[in-house]
């Protein structure tokens, strides 16, 4: 059976918008018809090919199970709609074949892959799909720190992607288009070089395991160059960060003041020289909004410490000189 024939399709629409010429992947979204993961009831996709959306549909799944109100509250989903509608395993064939060695991105990846899992699962079925995971939600998060909000809901019209939010061919279809975006503002090729631009690697789905989408070690202390130009204003003194910087990603940060003799700290204290906020999150700051990190260092103030605590803009004067 061809790739999505169990799907309700429907022609894919032009973007109208440049494409990142190495970028091909299966966008995926699953509804659910009560809170538990193993009741998919829609799935919609969307395929990406040289950066551009090649084709896309969406079916209604009968999940043979039980439909929570709320849950159909949201998706617009009632057990009545789905009376005829193909089980998860009628689409097993079709849905595996699709998935199989792609790509596959999803807003808020763990979810999706934990109900295609579950659902499975269920139903016992076997020799399943293996393919590589991204998650747009996190990878949002990582390339426009400081939005309010990073559900597809909200960042999708942020950027410009109009769609119906929790229908389901929509939602694959927004969720496809943002991770193109992702690519155009970090002006990269393709999704795996985007990744690396954040410190991501991909998740990975087998029919035995699950690896889900996942970043780098969170970072710790690390010391400055000792062969750096002792001239320079942050040689041998030490900083820490607090707050999303607007100028550069956390990990960046790092590698450019150690590279000039300067130690890079995760927390906060007594010795630490420099705390610098990010300017971010600058309005929030200046209404009263505190991290734990900077409550710490103004502690350490009151209590005699040298700290400086200064804005991002100084921070790159600093590093600049």
């Amino acid at each position: 059976m061809a790739l999505l024939d169990l799907f309700r399709r429907r022609p894919a629409k032009p973007t109208g918008l440049p494409h990142p010429a190495h970028c091909d992947f299966v966008a995926i979204d699953f509804e659910t018809a009560n809170e538990t993961r193993g009741s998919a009831c829609a799935v919609g996709v969307t395929q990406v090919r040289d950066g551009q959306v090649a084709a896309e549909g969406s079916t209604l799944i009968n999940p043979e199970t039980y439909f929570n109100p709320y849950c159909s509250a949201v998706n617009g989903i009632t057990e009545a709609d789905v009376r005829g509608a193909p089980t998860l395993p009628d689409l097993w064939p079709a849905l595996s074949a699709l998935l199989e060695g792609q790509l596959v991105v999803a807003h808020n990846a763990s979810f999706d892959m934990s109900v295609l899992r579950n659902t499975a699962a269920r139903y016992g079925l076997s020799g399943g799909p293996g393919f590589d995971v991204l998650c747009t939600y996190r990878m949002a998060r990582a390339t426009w720190p400081g939005l309010p909000s990073y559900s597809l809901g909200y960042v999708a019209p942020a950027l410009g992607i109009a769609f119906e939010p929790h229908q389901v061919g929509d939602d694959a279809r927004a969720c496809a288009l943002l991770a193109l975006t992702i690519c155009r503002a970090l002006g990269v090729g393709g999704l795996h070089e985007a990744m690396a631009a954040h410190h991501f690697w991909p998740g990975r789905l087998t029919p035995d395991s699950y690896l889900p989408f996942h970043g780098s070690p969170s970072l710790t202390t690390v010391d400055g160059r000792e062969d750096a130009d002792s001239d320079h204003p942050l040689y041998g003194k030490s900083i820490c960060f607090t707050g999303t910087l607007a100028s550069m990603v956390r990990r960046d940060a790092m590698e450019r003041v150690t590279a000039v003799g300067c130690d890079f700290k995760n927390s906060v204290s007594k010795n630490l020289d420099y705390l610098v906020i990010g300017d971010g999150d600058f309005v929030q700051f200046a209404d009263g909004w505190r991290t734990g990190k900077l409550e710490k260092a103004l502690s350490w103030r009151d209590a005699g410490a040298k700290i400086e605590i200064i804005p991002e803009k100084d921070f790159l004067q600093l590093l600049l000189s």
